[in-house]
């Protein structure tokens, strides 16, 4: 094996130190995620053997995800190299498909999920603002061409991302992801070391390997080359992409219907993804069809229509915006006793406490003690104060109250059920008023903020 200096200048071949300065900054502390496979291991390596060059220290953390018989011994030989190469190691493990199980979710989308869960679980706690994982530039092509056989938007032609920012104090980078696979095991073969080998990786059954083993073979058989120009052919998608401003939600998830309407479908559709990626979180379960259905929303005629998707996330016309919301459970009914703050799906609501820019304020004399707050029920008539007797629904509708918020929305009740007031709608012309005066407050909570 050779000296530090000479696995050094090797180390150059992968990845090079300018590269590597602006990938990495002085000082970081770097969470390696190793599984032991060959690209985990040689970026490992190729990180301690820079590390003196960069100033960054290192430290090991491997997710067992209990899939195969092996499993245990991919752990133990990265336990096993993180000690012998004096580095700290972090290790958990999980039933992942359990987990897949219970969140109607693939196999790779459950271990994905749970691997980055505990990798920044360990970064959080460690203070390191770096996750590194081993993905190359065979990885990419493989990415780029599953997500087009499969089907994708323009936003999927965006591959995998050598940066990805997942806050201020956090991120993810893939120092490896512009080296072929065939360099990697050059490397790790120059240098004799030691990496274990998924037999899973070799089953046709799964549709990424039989891109690996046949599809990209049979492109490079055309040209040598064509890994390297498929992935520069993306790059050059992906700058015009980040060139381009599309409309972005307001914090409640809603977009304006006119600006998708003068976008070019491909575009809208990336806009209505990216609003679903705000409010749910994430683009678990959501799928091009989803998409695709949820774009038919901005034609003409479609206001008071909605789309339902999973995870709760609905979407609904309403009237000039296009809402994509989480719904929220409310309880059938809540007690509000004077004094006192609470939930109702998703709103704040308060009898007699102030509630700072609350939207929705009534101010009225009270003798109860305590009120409920509910939900409408099928058929139910209001008449609100100086307005016609008309059903609870038209009300709603001539309120502009949105469809998707309808059957939560707050309604401030005596405790036998009589209303008293309705936020956006007004108070009740049948409620008698004495005692003390009083307020009550409604505030809306940001879907996002639920999420």
């Amino acid at each position: 094996m050779q000296n530090l200096r000479t696995r050094g200048v090797l180390a150059l071949q992968l990845l090079s130190l300018e590269l590597a300065r602006k990938l990495f900054p002085e000082e970081a502390l770097v969470t390696a995620a190793v599984s032991g496979g060959p690209d985990s291991i040689a970026m490992l390596y190729t990180l301690l053997e820079l590390s003196k060059d960069l100033q960054i220290k290192i430290q090991v953390a491997h997710f067992n995800h209990r899939l195969r018989v092996e499993a245990d011994e991919d752990e133990a030989f990265v336990a096993a190299l993180a000690a012998n190469l004096k580095l700290d190691f972090y290790r958990a493990e999980a039933d992942t498909k359990l987990y897949a199980k219970n969140n109607r979710l693939n196999l790779e989308a459950a271990a994905r999920q749970l691997r980055y869960a505990f990798l920044q679980e360990i970064s959080r706690k460690t203070l390191s603002t770096i996750i590194t994982t081993g993905h190359n530039l065979d990885d990419q092509a493989e990415t780029i061409l599953f997500r087009l056989v499969r089907g994708t938007g323009p936003e999927g032609l965006r591959g995998i991302r050598q940066v990805k920012i997942l806050d201020d104090n956090l991120r993810i980078v893939r120092p490896l992801l512009t080296v072929p696979r065939k360099k990697i095991e050059d490397y790790l073969h120059l240098h004799g070391y030691s990496y274990r080998l998924d037999p899973s990786n070799l089953s046709k059954n799964f549709s990424r390997n039989r891109i690996r083993q046949e599809v990209l073979p049979a492109l490079k058989s055309v040209n040598p080359q064509a890994v390297t120009n498929l992935v520069r052919s993306i790059s050059i998608v992906e700058q015009l992409l980040n060139n381009i401003n599309l409309p972005s939600p307001d914090e409640d998830g809603r977009l304006n219907v006119p600006d998708l309407q003068q976008l070019p479908a491909p575009l809208a559709q990336m806009a209505i993804r990216e609003a679903i990626r705000k409010i749910k979180g994430n683009l678990n379960a959501i799928c091009s069809k989803h998409i695709i259905e949820a774009l038919k929303l901005i034609e003409p005629g479609t206001s008071g229509k909605q789309l339902c998707l999973p995870d709760n996330i609905i979407i609904a016309r309403e009237f000039q915006q296009l809402a994509i919301t989480k719904k929220v459970s409310s309880p059938d009914k809540i007690q509000l006793r004077r004094g006192e703050l609470s939930h109702y799906g998703n709103f704040l609501v308060s009898y007699d406490i102030e509630l700072p820019e609350a939207d929705y304020v009534a101010e009225l004399r009270l003798s109860e003690k305590q009120i409920i707050v509910r939900c409408r029920s099928r058929g139910e008539r209001f008449h609100p104060l100086g307005r016609q007797y008309k059903k609870l629904k038209d009300l709603m509708i001539d309120a502009k109250i949105p469809l998707t918020a309808r059957d939560s929305w707050p309604i401030f009740c005596r405790t036998d059920g009589t209303i008293i007031w309705i936020p956006s709608i007004g108070l009740s012309s049948d409620y008698v008023q004495e005692g003390k005066q009083a307020k009550l407050f409604a505030k809306r909570i940001s879907t996002s903020k639920l999420a």
